[in-house]
């Protein structure tokens, strides 16, 4: 029984997140985007600063992009030269 109402709940959660993230773009991951994250991963790695992969990834589509990361782990971001990063 358990099992079933922990599911329903998890359907609408789903469900109620689909709905909320229509209101937004989905970026594709170009060549363009690839080439501006090695060049982010090879100039934080000549300063002897690592970030993920995943978080060089945001980086550069902010900045092929011409926008602003909004996150609440900022720290990430305070390497990488060129971009703007809000706070929520």
């Amino acid at each position: 029984m358990r099992y079933f109402q922990e599911k329903e709940l998890l359907t609408a959660k789903l469900d109620d997140a689909e709905r909320e993230l229509m209101a937004f773009g989905i970026l594709s991951f170009t060549q363009e985007i690839a080439m501006q994250s090695a060049r982010i991963q090879a100039a934080l790695t000549k300063r002897g600063r690592i970030i993920g992969i995943s978080d060089i990834y945001i980086a550069a589509t902010a900045l092929v992009h011409k926008t602003a990361v909004v996150t609440r782990n900022s720290s990430e971001f305070e390497h990488v030269q060129g971009i703007t990063v809000q706070e929520y």
